[in-house]
């Protein structure tokens, strides 16, 4: 008993430690500084994504660090890089037509990684009449789904605006203030990738059986995220409703006024009626 009881040593364990998988590795100097110069810029936040091989969230916890140590807070830092692009674009450059200004500043605003709230404040500055700034985003959803607009073809209309008042957006990202283009797959790996899923789908064949094989052919779209499309109709909704609720209270107020004109028509139409029949009394006294 005493055996059992007695603590088993180091050595009578399996030695697992070298088959764990370890985490990736830490982020070096150069990559803290690219998140650090491209995080304001949407676009560069997915090509560092890609190049870096990690996720969104692992990115943007990994700049929250940077800021901290750094010393800076999130509003002074996109304050700072959005000061060396973004400057007032002149009305000359700009569309006369509405609706196409509000779509050029709203691309333009999403291009520099700015927020909505933003492109209204620029807008209601130009336009020079008030608008709710829930009436401008409810225009701009509107207008997106109305010409089917995607996030492409709304940054690169955002980057033609930019480009037309001479501010000019990298197209890579930044590293000590130069360019370095994406490394991307050659087309001879991709093809030799697509090979080799091939070959291995093929000799799994024969053990997959008939039920795995309709799982793997039905269609998985129940699971897929909510589009980006859902998304702006849910948000221009929400942009509705401020400006939805006060029409209901100006109907509602007509509607109001409205019945009380005719309750004082009515009362009107009754009172001569009944002047008329004193009237018609007062003749029948005379002639008697």
């Amino acid at each position: 008993m005493k055996k059992f009881n007695e603590l088993a040593r180091k050595e009578d364990y399996p030695q697992e430690s070298s088959n764990i998988p370890r985490s990736k590795p830490r982020y070096s100097e150069n990559e803290n500084e690219m998140i650090y110069e491209n995080w304001w810029n949407p676009k560069l936040r997915k090509d560092l994504s890609q190049r870096f091989g990690r996720k969104i969230s692992a990115l943007r916890s990994q700049f929250c660090r940077i800021l901290k140590e750094k010393g800076i807070s999130n509003t002074d830092y996109y304050k700072f890089m959005r000061a060396k692009y973004q400057t007032q674009t002149p009305k000359e450059i700009l569309a006369d037509d509405e609706d196409q200004l509000i779509l050029e500043i709203f691309a333009k605003h999403q291009v520099l990684g700015g927020t909505r709230n933003e492109a209204c404040f620029e807008l209601q500055r130009l336009m020079k009449r008030k608008i709710s700034e829930a009436a401008l985003k409810l225009r701009f959803y509107r207008l997106v789904q109305k010409r089917s607009l995607s996030e492409d073809e709304i940054n690169s209309l955002g980057r033609d605006v930019l480009k037309r008042s001479g501010v000019k957006i990298p197209e890579a990202p930044l590293l000590n203030g130069k360019e370095i283009p994406s490394i991307g797959l050659d087309k001879a790996s991709i093809g030799k990738e697509k090979k080799m899923s091939k070959i291995a789908t093929t000799d799994e064949q024969p053990v997959v059986s008939a039920e795995s094989d309709k799982k793997k052919s039905a269609p998985l779209h129940s699971f897929a995220p909510e589009s980006e499309e859902r998304k702006s109709t849910f948000l221009y909704q929400l942009a509705h409703l401020p400006e939805a609720l006060q029409q209901l209270e100006e109907r509602v107020g007509f509607l109001e006024d409205s019945q009380k004109r005719q309750l004082d028509l009515r009362g009107f139409i009754e009172h001569l009626l009944a002047v008329e029949r004193d009237l018609k009394q007062e003749e029948k006294f005379l002639k008697e």
